[in-house]
């Protein structure tokens, strides 16, 4: 029969088995994740530990008193090392523990339980037993061989290592909550630590006892304290999982009280400070700043969120709520994800959008008018609108000379005035010379590194050429007085479109001037033919007639043109012909106009003119005719003609009487002899 003598120290032992049991019981009830089962199983452990420390104290069996104390033995050398992943877990210090290292941590303990458990044979651990007359309860005193000391060793280590871990987050924390977390884990240490010191020292006071386990006593109070005042482990109503933890998306449980109570690993990189303890803070401490979500939150429905930071990233949050088991409200659960990729995306899709509507705009003008200057101007206000330039100017070329055609976004007079008479040699600009010879765009984003910029206002440039039917006419050029604004392909590749339309526009311009020219010039003199001289004749006659201001007009006739036709051939009389309209169109003011009436006969019309001052004119003619060789043809080989002159006086009515007399004027200086002039 087992006698057994329950004195204070065993019953106190007793008492702190059982009260670490309703630790680790509550702990259980309250386990959600991995770390509160370790905190759990630890706490129990501490438990068997002290029963059998209270049972082998009770007990008066010697031989039972070894036994229990190798019992305890499981205890002692199993919970600090539970403890030890607790606190790395919790604190998040490293990556989870592989299996390799877990035996090497188990290494030690093991080797110490099984040489306690077969210390009869070795005497490794205890090299035997004594019980001193003064020992109270008839306490077993241990005789400690040599390997006793490397479980103590290693236990002292495992606390060291614990105790630099919580000091460590203690100091760095900068959450109230977690001060006071990490405060209990430090205070949590010194007990056993200071237990355990006395009971090795054997400390007089103590009288042999091993108060290690009321040291854990303490400890426990402690967690019971953590857990129900400060929520050590308090986390979210739903299951953590694989998949609730490497979820891509960003996931957070929030409670009634607006604490953050789960989290996954996503998530934890929203947190203001990701290397603390996030269980327990307010939503609006720990997260970052979410412009609107608190707001959101405030309505206490579902609701959906797109927010952009201070740091441009644009976050989308959808917020569902979670109901108690009576349907109540018990918090949030808030799915963030980053969407600043799709947002650029979505918004370079808007920028293509609006550029294609932009470049159809213009193409739809550049085939609605034909009005050169109002093209070009669309195109420039487009390329403010899509391209980041300050200025912006149409280059066209002439001679291998570039001169400006349009402009936007020059603001000085002196800026305006430099732009409007600046002409430019290609060959001898750099960045025009390239673009010419390649045909294709260039950027240059800080100008100050290149020698041929030497406008303080230009930092950064981008031009493209101007084609027409492979060749290049122009150039599309854009400044800013930023440097780096263009730096990429594609703001260069929107440019060559614009570049393309303008070229486009260019050419339908010039080829309708062409055909406008050749509606109204004639072909072979090169001044205007009958069409457009009587139109425009018409105009000033109806003019002159309003405002009653002298008109004139000057026929002419080339003598022996079928003379000189006939003697020298068409080509010639062609070529004489050609000679008369250069000889006209150099010969007449800006108000005059000159054009060929028929065959070989002229027209020119003289507005603001009077008859006297017509007829000067038109002996300063004769003169230059004078000049004009004619081989092959008498009169000492120079051009012969005979010209008219007449004037709108009271009796001519229209335009038709006024050619008429001059015709007749013209004629009676043929029968006069020729090459000469009358006037009628």
């Amino acid at each position: 029969m087992i006698n057994w003598n329950f004195n204070p120290y065993a019953l106190s032992l007793i008492g702190t088995g059982v009260f670490s049991m309703v630790v680790a019981i509550q702990v259980f009830l309250r386990w959600k994740n991995r770390e509160s089962l370790l905190l759990g199983f630890a706490m129990v452990l501490i438990a068997e530990w002290s029963f059998f420390v209270g049972f082998e104290s009770a007990v008066q069996d010697q031989i039972l008193k070894v036994l229990f104390a190798k019992f305890s033995y499981f205890g002692v050398f199993n919970c600090l090392p539970l403890f030890f992943l607790f606190v790395t877990r919790y604190f998040r210090i490293g990556p989870q523990m592989t299996r390799t290292q877990l035996a090497l941590l188990w290494a030690v303990p093991i080797c110490v339980i099984l040489l306690a458990a077969t210390n009869d044979y070795h005497h490794l651990i205890w090299s035997g037993f004594v019980t001193p007359p003064d020992s109270p309860y008839d306490t077993l005193v241990y005789l400690r061989g040599p390997l006793y000391w490397l479980g103590l060793i290693y236990n002292y280590l495992i606390l060291l290592v614990m105790s630099v871990i919580v000091t460590r987050q203690y100091l760095a924390t900068r959450l109230s909550i977690h001060k006071s977390q990490s405060l209990i884990f430090v205070l949590s240490i010194l007990p056993p630590l200071l237990a355990n010191i006395l009971y090795v020292l054997r400390i007089p006071l103590i009288k042999n006892l091993d108060i290690t386990p009321i040291g854990f006593f303490l400890s426990g109070l402690l967690v019971f304290v953590a857990l129900n005042k400060y929520r050590l482990l308090e986390i979210a109503p739903i299951a953590r999982s694989m998949l609730f933890d490497n979820l891509a998306e960003s996931l957070v449980v929030v409670d009634g009280q607006n604490a953050i109570v789960d989290i996954n690993r996503s998530g934890q990189q929203l947190l203001r400070y990701p290397q603390e303890n996030w269980m327990g803070i307010n939503l609006e401490e720990g997260l970052i700043n979410i412009p609107g979500l608190q707001y959101k939150m405030s309505m206490k429905t579902g609701f959906h969120l797109e927010s952009t930071l201070e740091s441009s990233q644009t976050l989308e949050i959808d917020g569902q709520l979670i109901t108690d088991e009576n349907r109540g409200f018990a918090g949030w659960l808030l799915a963030i994800r980053d969407i600043t990729s799709r947002k650029k995306t979505e918004k370079v899709e808007i920028e293509r959008r609006l550029f294609a509507e932009a470049l159809r705009d213009v193409s739809m003008a550049v085939n609605s008018t034909l009005n050169l200057n109002e093209v070009l101007e669309r195109i420039l206000s487009s390329v403010f609108e899509f391209l980041p330039c300050n200025m912006a100017n149409i280059l066209l070329i002439e001679n291998g000379v570039a001169h400006v055609e349009i402009f936007h976004g020059y603001i000085s007079p002196e800026e305006i005035d430099w732009v409007k008479a600046a002409k430019f040699k290609v060959e001898e600009v750099e960045n025009l010379k390239k673009m010419y010879e390649t045909g294709q765009p260039m950027f240059i984003p800080d100008t100050r590194k290149v020698d041929y910029f030497t406008n303080p206002n230009v930092l950064s440039y981008l031009g493209a050429p101007i084609r027409v039917k492979n060749k290049v006419i122009g150039f599309l050029n854009l400044d800013s007085n930023k440097a780096n604004v263009f730096n990429s392909n594609e703001e260069a590749d929107r440019l060559i479109a614009f570049a393309d339309l303008a070229g486009i526009a260019i050419d339908n311009a010039r080829m309708y001037q062409k055909m406008e020219e050749n509606a109204i010039i004639d072909s072979l003199t090169g001044i205007n033919n009958r069409r457009s001289l009587l139109q425009a004749a018409e105009k000033e006659f109806e003019r002159s007639r309003r405002h009653n201001t002298p008109i004139s007009i000057i026929m002419l006739d080339i003598d022996n043109f079928k003379l000189i036709n006939d003697t020298c051939g068409h080509q010639a009389g062609d070529s004489v012909l050609a000679d008369v309209g250069k000889v006209l169109a150099a010969f007449i003011r800006k108000i005059d106009t000159a054009g060929r009436y028929g065959g070989d006969e002229f027209c020119i019309l003289l507005p603001d003119t009077t008859l006297i001052e017509a007829r000067a004119a038109a002996i300063r003619l004769l003169d230059e005719f004078h000049q004009i060789k004619v081989p092959g043809v008498s009169h000492d080989n120079y051009l012969q003609a005979s010209l008219g002159v007449a004037w709108k006086d009271e009796n001519t009515a229209t335009l038709e009487d006024l050619l008429v007399r001059a015709d007749q004027a013209m004629y009676q200086a043929k029968k006069r002899g020729r090459n000469r002039v009358e006037v009628l």
